[in-house]
This record gives structure tokens, sequence and C-alpha cells, in this order.
């Protein structure tokens, strides 16, 4: 039987399907690419005792990205910007990104609007480059 979904947990849902597509994008872009751009892990499990996943992870060099997507999409609430713009989400990106970041990991952040340009590719071949020497 189907369940019947809060406004919140309907627009949570829409959210998460959107920021996949995104990734999708993302993944497609980079395979596309080739090289060392194609050697990344989706839902990386960094950290030795939270549960949290990068978007992307290169291991080798230590290189993460996240996909931020939602700055002008509008929740059940009226408000407008996704998890990452708002208090508690944008706080608990920030725990996240710095448990990374003290653990020796890069981490490029990427709007749905970069990850729809080349953008997001060529900074990531750039960090991998970078990185790899």
């Amino acid at each position: 039987m189907d369940r019947a979904y809060t406004p919140d947990e309907a627009a949570k849902l829409q959210r998460r399907a959107k920021a996949k597509k995104l990734e999708d994008r993302l993944a497609r872009d980079l395979d596309q690419a080739g090289g060392a751009c194609a050697l990344y892990v989706r839902q990386y499990r960094f950290h030795p005792h939270r549960k949290w996943p990068w978007d992307f992870a290169w291991p080798q060099v230590r290189l993460a990205v996240e996909v931020d997507g939602g700055q002008y999409s509008r929740g059940a609430d009226g408000q407008v910007g996704g998890r990452h713009n708002r208090a508690a989400g944008y706080a608990a990106g920030c725990e996240k990104t710095n448990a990374g970041e003290v653990l020796g990991w890069h981490v490029l952040r990427f709007t749905g609007a970069q990850v729809r340009s080349p953008y997001a590719v060529e900074t990531i071949r750039a960090a991998i480059l970078a990185l790899g020497r």
C-alpha cells in the first residue's frame, strides 16, 4: 500500500530526486571526460565513525566533490533554497566538510548551474592533476 507523505516529506523527496539527476549528469560528464576523471567512487563513506558520504570521491588523491543543488527551489514551507542553503542544513554541511578537511580531504562544492556547465569537470580535472603530483 502506498503511504501518504506530508508536504515536507514530499518536498524532500522531490529535492533528492533533482539532486540525483544533477549527480547522474556529473557522472556522465566525468565518464565522457575519461582518464582520471572517470576513476571516481560515488557515495564514498570517508569518515571512520560517521556514515557521511561524499557525492563523488577520488580516494587515491583524497579529492571529494559535493553537488549542492536546490539554490532556487521552494520547499513545502515556502522557503527558497535547498537543504544546503538553510541554517540547519548549511551547518550540517559545514560539519561534514570540516571533518573531511581535518582527515586530509580536498573538498570541491558545485551548484547545479556549475554541474550543467563545463566548469565542474574542468575544475575536477585540474584538482586531480594538482593533487596527483
